[in-house]
């Protein structure tokens, strides 16, 4: 059953036009980012690293894609049938979540490869270690793989289509200005800078000019601040779900 219901949310994720638009725009944003970013001041195997962080990017848009996955069947009605088909709502939406994080693993792979293969060209890599290049590597793989599961978390919770996407553009724009502004150390908290450890782009992240830095979190912290952040409206739409009435 569990292999069919797979299956079935890819076959979805094929035939909708909407998954390729996303794809797509995950994939240019950081190439975008590449084109436009100045690079010579990289002189050392971190400024590369903080180069590289940028393939994680694609993660702003995967967030896009978890939360628009979670909430098509609610906002086109389809839901009711699908879980005619397979009653067993758990499984639905654990069908679901392994194929987004599948797809956006492979998202992952691709953005690391096209900024990679962009910043060999434009820098050559100036030394870098290999820890520090595969720290990347997997930092930005995680924060990507992470904020699908996030937005699909936050569309399971709420259902509303329009308003999980009006919850990201709060938790970005709100929360990631309010929370610094009520407390510095609360900086390190945000999504851009979770995304900024995990990617390896530096010990501290700069306030104002002129102002003290900010420091951030050490990568697997970042990542289980991360994964929290991300498996609590899971579990708390998983259990909405389980309970609530879907007709």
């Amino acid at each position: 059953m569990m292999k069919r219901l797979i299956s079935a949310e890819f076959l979805k994720l094929w035939l909708t036009p909407t998954t390729w638009w996303i794809v797509g725009t995950s994939l240019l944003l950081p190439l975008i980012i590449m084109a436009l970013i100045p690079v010579k001041d990289v002189n050392t195997g971190k400024d590369v690293v903080s180069l590289l962080g940028w393939a994680g990017a694609s993660g702003y848009i995967t967030l896009v894609l978890g939360a628009i996955g979670a909430t098509a069947e609610y906002r086109h009605r389809t839901i009711v049938p699908t879980l005619l088909i397979a009653p067993h709502r758990l499984k639905v939406l654990t069908a679901q979540v392994v194929t987004y994080l599948l797809v956006s693993l492979g998202i992952a792979l691709m953005s690391i490869l096209i900024v990679t293969a962009l910043v060999a060209m434009r820098t050559g890599f100036h030394g870098i270690s290999t820890d520090l290049l595969v720290n990347s590597y997997l930092g930005n793989a995680v924060y990507i793989v992470l904020s699908t599961l996030l937005g699909l978390g936050l569309g399971t919770f709420i259902k509303n289509q329009a308003a999980t996407i009006a919850a990201i553009f709060v938790l970005f724009m709100a929360v990631g200005h309010i929370m610094p502004v009520l407390n510095a150390d609360l900086a390190k908290y945000t999504l851009d800078s979770i995304g900024t450890s995990l990617s390896g782009g530096g010990v501290s992240l700069p306030k104002e000019k002129g102002a003290p830095t900010v420091k951030i979190l050490s990568a697997t912290n970042a990542g289980l601040v991360y994964l929290v952040y991300a498996v609590v409206p899971l579990a708390v739409g998983a259990a909405r779900l389980q309970k609530n009435d879907i007709a």
